[in-house]
């Protein structure tokens, strides 16, 4: 494992997340999670401020919330949007999530994805 990229598994069908902003300070930090667990993921840590239709996200649609770990303890405010199978860039089911910047928030969010 490096610091941009963290394999859940090592089988084929592995979900991964991964920083897509360069490397660096800056004020907005981007992951990726990719693969068939992205939505599970993006259902057991991030709760949108918006209630309505908060356990069924809409593809492509930015939503704001709070990132938890775990613990459920508040990571970070967040923009997270689901794409499913078939309708992302790769073609995988994905997760982008737009967090603030810096090394700390982006490695909280990336151990809580592969705890």
């Amino acid at each position: 494992m490096n610091d941009n990229t963290a394999n859940k598994n090592n089988s084929d069908d592995d979900t991964i997340v991964a920083v897509i902003t360069p490397p660096g300070e800056g004020g907005i930090a981007a992951l990726r999670i990719a693969g068939s667990q992205s939505l599970s993921y993006l259902q057991k840590h991030f709760q949108p401020i918006s209630k309505r239709n908060k356990n069924k996200p809409q593809p492509f649609v930015m939503r704001f919330g709070h990132f938890f770990n775990d613990k459920k303890e508040v990571i970070d405010e967040v923009m997270a949007v689901y794409m499913p199978y078939g309708k992302s860039y790769t073609g995988l089911e994905q997760v982008e999530i737009f967090c603030h910047g810096g090394r700390q928030v982006v490695m909280l969010i990336q151990d809580a994805i592969i705890q």
